[in-house]
């Protein structure tokens, strides 16, 4: 009888420890389902931040061609006595992701607002 009640305590004993690893497995399933989304997420985020990099990095390549631009027609104004036209004021403002610029050229005193739009 002895050995039947060994015997009993062992499966019982096989029983808690089965399904202690089940309940284990549950929570290591749930812990890679969580992963997996998260890993989602990180990728989506990381694409969405490397797209807003390289918008970014596009606008200071077009702001540094545009301030190459005005430096030098800044230059020609030096040399060019004939010319009327001085630069008066530059505003650059931001609207819907497109930078609009105004230059504004004085002639004698007149001013007159002319706008360049670049992407």
């Amino acid at each position: 009888m002895s050995e039947l009640i060994v015997g009993f305590q062992v499966m019982v004993s096989l029983a808690g420890h089965l399904q202690n690893i089940e309940s284990e497995k549950q929570k290591l399933r749930s812990q890679v389902r969580r992963l997996c989304q998260e890993n989602a997420w990180l990728r989506d985020e990381l694409a969405d931040t490397q797209q807003r990099l390289q918008q970014s990095e596009q606008r200071c390549v077009a702001l540094d061609e545009e301030r190459t631009h005005l430096q030098f027609m800044n230059e020609m104004r030096k040399y060019d006595p004939e010319s009327s036209q001085q630069v008066a004021h530059y505003h650059c403002r931001h609207h819907h992701n497109h930078h609009h610029y105004l230059l504004f050229l004085q002639k004698s005193s007149q001013v007159e607002p002319c706008q360049i739009s670049w992407l």
